[in-house]
């Protein structure tokens, strides 16, 4: 199966924009867009990249790091597919690129987990009543929390935020309660962002930039206002995702009803944050795939997946090092 990446690497063509950086919510927001074309097609594949940090420099670094990440994701699907291996599931959760190895294991499982969580949450709204009360994780956003983003469509922002039991991650999610149809400033929606860190403090600011990252993305398709690169881009479907949420008004009315409540007296737990971890898992280092190419920019790989699914049987083959966790 190695065999088989390296040749894959030597089957795609792949073009890189040029990283725009410009200042956002009192930091930068650095993006970029991969272009991908595999030698036997010819219509190019798009892949959005981007980081946000407070200091310039770092913003960008992060940026690299998540080409990289997306670049060997996108050699790993390519190969597994061309092997006939099923790849639905096979998203970008639980990528991760950094320049440290062990920062790298961790930002990769906490994005496994992040994601996890978020559609165990998903599901809460979907189906669950409201509890009377909530605990302490809920937290109403205050207006000043928004300063430096267009926040004219944003009706009121609502953040929670957990520790991962036994493990030394903080994850947070940000609910977005917002008007974004230009024609019809009656209708409204939710929107989501998720973030994680070994600090609580920063996995909020993760949680609440993915928010107005995504809130932006939603508001272009709701309006018919996509690039065409972007309806062409492979993350498409996931904002597609998020879109189907912004108009599912049972979320709508959960998220509300969440809102209201966490104005009132708190409990010491409640349903919505209670923590079930998944199933067994497994974190491979994957840097042994990148090409001399990647090589040169010093980042390590790491991918985070359910420890019985195809590709981490497949994938585990050339991992340099894994670490199975509990339960």
């Amino acid at each position: 199966m190695t065999r088989d990446i390296f040749a894959i690497w030597n089957e795609l063509d792949w073009r890189c924009s040029k990283l725009q950086t410009k200042p956002f919510q009192n930091g930068y927001l650095c993006r970029g867009l991969l272009s991908v074309t595999p030698r036997s097609k010819t219509q190019p594949k798009y892949i959005a990249y981007g980081a946000f940090d407070r200091d310039k420099d770092k913003a960008a670094e992060k940026a690299v790091s998540e080409m990289v990440e997306r670049m060997a994701w996108y050699a790993c699907l390519h190969a597994l597919a061309a092997r006939q291996i099923s790849v639905a599931a096979f998203s970008t959760v639980g990528w991760a690129a950094h320049t440290s190895l062990e920062a790298a294991k961790l930002s990769s499982r906490g994005e496994y987990l992040e994601r996890h969580f978020f559609e165990v949450l998903v599901r809460r709204l979907s189906q669950s009543q409201t509890p009377d009360s909530v605990c302490p994780c809920f937290r109403l956003m205050s207006r000043l929390e928004f300063d430096g983003i267009p926040s004219e469509g944003i009706i009121f922002g609502l953040e929670m935020s957990i520790k991962v039991p036994y493990e030394d991650i903080h994850l947070a999610y940000v609910f977005l309660c917002c008007a974004l149809n230009d024609q019809d400033r009656a209708q409204s929606g939710v929107t989501f962002g998720m973030g994680h860190s070994d600090n609580e403090n920063r996995a909020r600011t993760n949680a609440r930039i993915e928010a107005f990252l995504v809130t932006n993305a939603v508001k272009k398709l709701i309006n018919n206002a996509a690039h065409d690169d972007q309806k062409k881009s492979l993350s498409k479907g996931e904002a597609e995702y998020f879109k189907n949420l912004y108009l599912d008004q049972r979320v709508l009315r959960r998220v509300t009803q969440l809102a209201s409540t966490s104005r009132s007296s708190k409990k010491e737990h409640c349903g919505f944050c209670s923590w079930k971890p998944p199933e067994l898992s497994v974190t491979l280092d994957l840097t042994v795939l990148l090409p001399d190419f990647l090589r040169r920019i010093d980042r390590h790989v790491c991918y985070t997946c359910p420890k019985n699914s195809n590709q981490a049987l497949i994938l585990g083959d050339f991992n340099v090092e894994n670490r199975n966790l509990p339960h």
